[in-house]
């Protein structure tokens, strides 16, 4: 008798409706979380009677799955809306199975219902916290670039999208600076995969204002400032890298034109001769890099000179 006790007070203890029902499918038992939970006696739920407690939309839907369940001897699994003390519904979620009884060739099903209204209310608030991240991401004027603990691509907003004119796509580490199109601090030499903002931040480095330069093969050549670093769980091990990039082009241009106050010439005028530099900068890929950009920094300076002269001249 003291076993029987203590067996019917842990099941009482236990957080969900528990109930037994016969080979034909009737309740035979329901724990105390019935009567606390739908706010009816232990016999107002016995045989088919728990029926009446089930939303009447899901009703008959539920009454058919169980009979299913019972004539196959499947495991049961549902889905419903029950009625609470309060009188209002609340959903839950029914598991079953049979069982033996007593090493005997007779059976019972032993069952749950587990109320998942708390959990279906966080997965419903989760999305829309999603959602709305989503949402903001891509309507800022920002780039915001990530990517996962191995190095692949997992975020690339509209933004960022807009300032390479390329799609998102998951790249890894290594093809990041040839795909798109990166330049220094310079705006002339060739970015290298471990000077990239994003790549840095992967290896830990918290990156501020970092000044890079864009020269995609469609679209407007940029110059942005990178700011970024390591996304740490809260237990300490990575998860990824992220790094924002604002346009400064405008900035960028007004800068360069208060240090040459004798050049008529604008920056932006530039932007289909350096983006020939750009392109003999790839075919050059392999040579000496440094002499390169050192020979063609002093070309540019020059003709911008003799362009200059020869204006104010007329």
């Amino acid at each position: 008798m003291a076993n029987d006790a203590n067996h019917n007070a842990l099941i009482d203890a236990i957080p969900h409706i528990v109930w037994t029902a016969s080979e034909t499918g009737a309740i035979a038992f329901l724990n105390r979380q019935w009567t606390e939970v739908t706010g009816l006696s232990v016999a107002q739920g016995l045989g088919w009677e728990f029926l009446k407690a089930i939303h009447p939309e899901d009703r008959d839907r539920i009454q058919t799955a169980w009979q299913q369940a019972v004539a196959s001897g499947q495991p049961y699994e549902a889905r419903f809306r029950i009625r609470q003390a309060s009188g209002e519904y609340c959903r839950v979620i029914a598991r079953a199975q049979i069982e033996r009884t007593n090493n005997s060739s007779s059976v019972e099903w032993v069952g749950t219902f587990t109320n998942i209204e708390s959990v279906m209310y966080r997965k419903d608030d989760l999305i829309h916290k999603q959602q709305f991240l989503e949402a903001l991401l891509e309507n800022l004027s920002d780039g915001i670039v990530a990517c996962d603990a191995s190095g692949t691509l997992t975020l690339f907003n509209a933004a960022s999208q807009t300032f390479h004119g390329l799609p998102a796509e998951p790249l890894p580490a290594e093809r990041w600076a040839e795909h798109y199109d990166l330049y220094g601090a310079d705006c002339i030499t060739p970015m290298r995969q471990e000077d990239i903002p994003l790549f840095r931040a992967l290896k830990g480095e918290q990156v501020r204002g970092n000044k890079m330069r864009i020269v995609p093969k469609r679209g407007k050549a940029r110059v942005l400032i990178a700011s970024g670093g390591p996304i740490l769980h809260p237990d300490g091990h990575q998860l990824g890298a992220m790094v924002a990039m604002r346009d400064i082009t405008e900035r960028h241009r007004a800068e360069e034109q208060r240090k040459r106050p004798d050049d008529t010439l604008i920056w932006g005028e530039f932007e289909e001769p350096q983006k020939a530099e750009a392109d003999q900068h790839r075919e050059y890929a392999h040579k000496d890099v440094g002499a390169v950009a050192y020979d063609n920094r002093a070309d540019a300076r020059i003709a911008v000179r003799q362009v200059g002269k020869h204006r104010q001249a007329l």
